[in-house]
């Protein structure tokens, strides 16, 4: 029987593990903090299966109150515990916030399932594909080209929007009507590590708000940032902004499926959380994220550790013989260029090392492939891997 277009989508991603379970795998397809969990959440597993016992808080108010604590923390902004939107994963809310959407805009080369998901609902949707080059910073060129294709035309004069409502009208003149009325992009972007300057973004998002345009960011990545870069911040200031967060990947628990959306739209929340089932988040789940959200060590040590194996893996793939070009990241990843990808990353699954196939993801095709920065025993076993096939796949000088 024929697989529908979402389902053959299922293979696309990295942590597939499964289709050997003979092997044991070095995964570096799949983008998660390879540190050690905090011994506390294993001590208090047996405390968390007796909790299980019973449902959910149908509210989660204690879970909201603790990821809008580390929430505030990590942006050094106020945020309020109801502006918070738990689910099942990042991808329960980024699915349902697009499901609200007349018609999206897509920021492509991107998470494939932002798609998929207005496949799913039924929403239109548009893509702008941006060039795949070496500045890891997307700044002023990016945005002017962004408002060239959304033909944003802001009246002299416009104000930032107060309260809870978007504006409409100014006093200068009247407002478009967006062609768009969605934007969904991701901070630091998957695949290539590209991050999003924070001045030009917010001047774009004061725009997008005087014409009304929301934007949804998908900043599961955001804690690899450094400190006061994360879009986070703005959501105090910004009704039209929806911030998409999880454990998956900076927490390392891809199996505990817990993500989280943020606005200060009660409207727009309201019609994401409407389409949610009930006790969507489990104890088991919301448990471990209380006790994980608070541990500052493993929070700082995480950081540290990614930024200097980060920068130790981009050196040695670098140095090797076998990519044309090594991106720079401001996340957990590397991307890398090779005319010989296919052939090279099979050799690599031969040897029990998985790395991200970029081919099925548009804008980059069979040349491009993602690397998770891991610890530095599984990046010298890479690295190792890499130089005994320098002489069967080398890319030309």
């Amino acid at each position: 029987m024929d697989r529908s277009v979402l389902t053959k989508s299922r293979s696309g991603h990295g942590g597939n593990i499964y289709s050997d379970q003979t092997q044991t795998w070095l995964d570096f397809s799949a983008n998660i903090n390879p540190k050690q969990l905090p011994q506390a959440i294993y001590q208090a597993l047996p405390t968390i299966l007796d909790q299980a016992k019973a449902y959910p808080d149908i509210e989660y108010v204690a879970l909201r109150d603790h990821l809008a604590r580390y929430s505030s923390s990590l942006s050094e902004t106020a945020i309020a515990p109801e502006w918070i939107i738990p689910g099942n994963g990042a991808i329960e809310i980024l699915d349902k916030a697009l499901a609200t959407a007349s018609k999206a805009l897509i920021i492509r080369p991107c998470f494939g399932e932002y798609e998929l998901s207005c496949i799913r609902h039924g929403v239109p949707y548009e893509t702008l594909d941006r060039a795949i080059d070496q500045n890891v910073l997307l700044e002023d060129a990016f945005f002017d080209r962004l408002r060239a294709r959304l033909k944003m035309e802001i009246p002299v004069g416009s104000e930032i929007p107060g309260g809870s409502e978007l504006a409409s009208v100014s006093s200068q003149g009247r407002i478009r009507v967006p062609e768009f009325d969605t934007i969904v992009l991701c901070n630091p972007n998957n695949p290539d590590g590209k991050q999003y300057d924070k001045a030009a973004f917010r001047c774009f998002l004061t725009e997008c708000a005087q014409v009304g345009i929301r934007l949804i960011v998908d900043e599961t990545f955001g804690e690899y940032l450094n400190d006061g870069e994360m879009l986070l911040s703005l959501v105090s200031d910004y009704p039209n902004l929806l911030v998409v967060k999880a454990l998956t990947k900076f927490f390392g628990l891809p199996g505990v499926r817990l993500g989280y959306g943020i606005t200060r739209d009660p409207t727009w929340r309201e019609a994401i959380i409407a389409q949610l089932t009930t006790w969507n988040v489990g104890v088991f789940a919301q448990e471990i994220a209380k006790l994980l959200l608070k541990d500052k060590a493993f929070i700082q040590d995480s950081r540290l550790l990614n930024y200097t194996n980060r920068a130790y893996l981009t050196a040695g793939l670098k140095a090797s013989l076998l990519f044309e070009t090594v991106y720079p990241s401001a996340a957990s990843f590397v991307m890398v260029s090779s005319p010989n990808m296919i052939p090279l990353i099979k050799d690599l699954k031969e040897q029990g090392i998985l790395i991200r196939n970029l081919s099925n993801m548009p804008v980059l095709g069979t040349g491009f492939s993602r690397i998770a920065v891991k610890d530095r025993s599984s990046i010298d076993k890479l690295l190792t891997a890499l130089q005994t096939l320098e002489t069967k796949h080398s890319t030309p000088e």
